[in-house]
């Protein structure tokens, strides 16, 4: 099982900076077994990057009606 830290850890080590812009669009599945969910991904790049980072992310969602 993968924990925050572990994955801070991981992401420290493939060159993931504070201060750094990032763009998150990621497979949980693909990860693998994060103790604590996704929020624990969202968190482990917060605590890579620091405050002084900026994490943006893709949200999309199907529409409930088709256009005209």
């Amino acid at each position: 099982m993968i924990t925050a830290s572990s994955l801070t850890k991981q992401l420290r080590d493939l060159g993931l900076n504070q201060g750094d812009f990032v763009m998150l669009h990621a497979s949980l599945r693909a990860i693998g077994r994060v103790l604590g969910g996704a929020d624990q991904v969202h968190q482990a790049i917060m605590n890579a990057i620091s405050p002084k980072g900026t994490l943006i992310m893709y949200v999309g969602c199907e529409p409930e009606y088709e256009a005209v």
